[in-house]
């Protein structure tokens, strides 16, 4: 048995790319597949990620958000980040069976810098903003892009 919960927590589920914001279309149906990569399941979880996952076709690339110093844990968020501490701690514990104690759940004072550089300004969205090579950019849930 803990093998295969240990099974289902490192498998990843291979979606298409965007849902409508307004959707009401169970996102499970739009799965087309899922994996098991095994280095994306030695990455952990933070509410503060510094890395992004891009899939290309079921090739899924781990790309850093921004310079990651020798020795830091390699994180990607498992959930939108639009969200307040609580509702994130509620359903990581509900969903992935795990209390959030990284650095954004446990010291307010960093949330709001994370925010305003790297989520979604779409309250519906909680998707990750990522810099694009021109300088530009662009939300890998929702294709949004800030002026």
């Amino acid at each position: 048995l803990e093998l295969a919960y240990k099974e289902q927590m490192n498998t990843y589920g291979l979606y298409y790319n965007h849902f409508p914001l307004d959707s009401s279309l169970d996102k499970k149906k739009l799965m087309f597949g899922f994996g098991f990569y095994l280095v994306l399941s030695l990455t952990n979880h933070s509410c503060m990620p510094n890395l992004y996952k891009r899939r290309k076709g079921t090739t899924i690339d781990l790309v850093a958000l921004h310079d990651i110093p020798e020795g830091t844990e390699l994180c990607h968020s498992y959930i939108d980040l639009n969200e307040n501490t609580n509702q994130r701690r509620n359903v990581l514990s509900q969903c992935y069976g795990f209390y959030c104690k990284c650095e954004r759940c446990e010291d307010e004072n960093v949330d709001m810098d994370f925010v305003l550089e790297h989520v979604c300004p779409d309250t519906r969205c909680g998707g990750l903003l990522i810099h694009e090579e021109e300088g530009t950019q662009i939300c890998i849930k929702c294709g949004y892009e800030p002026n």
